[in-house]
């Protein structure tokens, strides 16, 4: 099989995993797969968020109401994972960062990306 046809698979798989229960171990599965499957899941559970965001930190943004717990595990997989964070708990986590990641946290560009992803969801 070649990656064209690897890829084709995998989206197929997660186009059929529509509407999963987000508390069970298909759904935890899943994430584990592809951290991208949590957009398919419903009510996603703490456990299955954290699984999705070690896969790709970007998968944040498909996280309504995000933990502390899981913010921090997204943004350390990618940092730029940062502009999905609620504003109201991004600057209390960045003191939480390793200092690597915190110069991205004093990036503007970055800041205004999350400001403006956290209007964008209210």
């Amino acid at each position: 099989m070649n990656k064209l046809e690897e890829l084709y698979d995998q989206y197929c798989t997660l186009a059929n995993k529509r509407n999963i229960d987000g508390n069970s171990k298909e759904a935890l599965e899943a994430v584990r797969q592809n951290g991208y499957a949590l957009a398919h899941i419903s009510n996603p559970s703490e456990q299955v968020c954290l699984e999705a965001v070690k896969q790709n930190g970007h998968t944040l943004a498909y996280i309504n109401n995000p933990s502390e717990q899981v913010c921090l595990e997204a943004v350390k997989q990618d940092g730029y994972a940062l502009k999905y964070v609620p504003s109201h708990m991004f600057d209390s986590m960045i003191s939480s960062l390793p200092d690597s990641l915190k110069l991205l946290s004093s990036s503007k560009k970055i800041r205004e990306l999350a400001e403006k992803n956290n209007k964008e969801c209210i």
